[in-house]
């Protein structure tokens, strides 16, 4: 730990101890802005690269599903329920959200568009695809399903990441 002295110096001892507790006072706010700002930072990239993971592991499993390839089925499904749940956490949320806000509010916005996301990826997942491959270049199987099965190891940290940040967002960290 590191541990400052404050020193305040008045002719009337009341006033130098209030100059040295605003003194304090604002520096522990300071922090907490700083340490909230850095979380919603993180929280933001985060946001932004879960969203990339989303739509290449998307692209990836329709791949593997136009193939027809099975052995991948049993993921493609427990993908399909983690969505539904995502749905009905979004849907809760959004619930609560319109207690206090109107539906042109950002978040709200950023809502209901995921949902309308998770809800064409429901579509597709249940959707049983067997279309032909292109004829230009063969598709290498171990390879996408190496990169799928990396993709969702990275998800799931990034995931877990932003769960942090934000109760770290949400909190006011006692540090000081």
């Amino acid at each position: 730990s590191t541990l400052v002295d404050l020193y305040a110096k008045d002719g009337d001892p009341r006033k130098a101890r209030e100059i040295a507790e605003t003194v304090a006072n604002v520096f522990i706010e300071k922090n907490w802005e700083r340490k909230v700002e850095e979380a919603r930072n993180t929280k933001l990239f985060v946001e932004k690269q879960l969203a990339k993971l989303d739509e290449s592991i998307a692209e990836i499993k329709t791949k593997l599903r136009v193939l027809g390839v099975e052995s991948m089925s049993v993921q493609i499904s427990a993908s399909a329920g983690d969505l539904k749940s995502r749905l009905v956490q979004l849907k809760f949320e959004l619930a609560g959200l319109r207690q206090k806000y109107t539906d042109n509010h950002p978040r709200i916005q950023r809502i209901l568009t995921e949902i309308k996301d998770l809800e064409k990826d429901l579509g597709v997942e249940a959707k049983d695809i067997k279309e032909p491959t292109d004829t230009g270049t063969p598709i290498d199987l171990d390879r996408l399903k190496n990169e799928l099965d990396i993709n969702q190891r990275l998800y799931s940290l990034l995931k877990e990441r932003y769960e942090r940040a934000k109760i770290l967002e949400a909190s006011k960290p006692k540090d000081i």
